[in-house]
């Protein structure tokens, strides 16, 4: 069954950045889709997470309103999350949510599907300061933030 949701997960993404063809807007994959690739574990996934500058909204949200896909743009989260029945992508501003980082990404290829993927310092260093803010979750933050430390700490080797 996950294998399937992540199926069709990917199928919701490629539709979505379609819309973004010749925008040149390049959002980097982060979350636990992310943390799956980095470590290789089978980690529940239940959306697509993307960091991408606040100044590609208007433009996101122009081409959203254009489109079949349902949507809700939060000012308060700093978000743009996009549905299509039990999918979720989720677009977080990077100035808000993560200013204090400079985003390195690498593009990969996962399943067929092209992203920009998060460094994995980058993103230990996110789940790293979920884990210690955070209320809900947290456990969830703490055991992907150890895995990419496991990680982390056998490329050292």
């Amino acid at each position: 069954m996950a294998e399937e949701f992540l199926a069709g997960l990917l199928k919701f993404y490629s539709d979505l950045i379609n819309l973004f063809d010749n925008e040149n807007i390049e959002p980097v994959l982060y979350g636990s889709l992310a943390c799956a690739i980095h470590t290789g574990k089978d980690i529940l996934i239940r959306d697509i997470d993307f960091i991408i500058e606040e100044k590609f909204f208007g433009k996101i949200l122009f081409l959203l309103k254009r489109s079949n896909f349902a949507y809700a743009y939060s000012e308060k989260d700093h978000s743009i999350k996009v549905y299509c029945g039990d999918f979720r992508i989720s677009f977080d501003s990077k100035e808000y949510w993560h200013g204090d980082l400079d985003i390195i990404s690498k593009e990969i290829n996962f399943k067929g599907f092209v992203f920009n993927l998060i460094s994995l310092d980058q993103l230990a260093k996110i789940y790293k300061k979920s884990y210690e803010l955070a209320i809900d979750k947290k456990c969830d933050y703490k055991m992907k933030y150890l895995l990419l430390l496991e990680i982390m700490n056998f490329n050292k080797l």
